[in-house]
């Protein structure tokens, strides 16, 4: 994933442009950072919310379409902070 792909998804439609914004917003670029680790964290949250917003919210549905336990799931919202976006 490019910056490019990124701004590519901002323009396509209003579902997702938001979600991907704040995480632009917030330092999720992931190849704004420094280490792997960073990446894999950044790319993983940003991952995530825009399959959330994909999903419109539905974490049960985006589980499923990733092929995760919604446990798993929720941990890794839990972890990227992104619990409050959900509420």
């Amino acid at each position: 994933i490019t910056r490019a792909d990124l701004e590519q998804i901002l323009a396509s439609g209003p579902a997702l442009a938001p979600i991907a914004r704040e995480g632009l917003a917030r330092g999720a670029d992931p190849f704004a950072v420094e280490t792997f680790e960073e990446f894999k964290n950044a790319s993983e949250m940003l991952f995530i919310q825009l399959k959330l917003a994909a999903n419109d919210g539905n974490i049960k549905r985006t589980a499923e379409k990733l092929g995760m336990q919604r446990s798993h799931l929720y941990k890794k919202i839990e972890r990227h902070g992104l619990a409050r976006e959900q509420g």
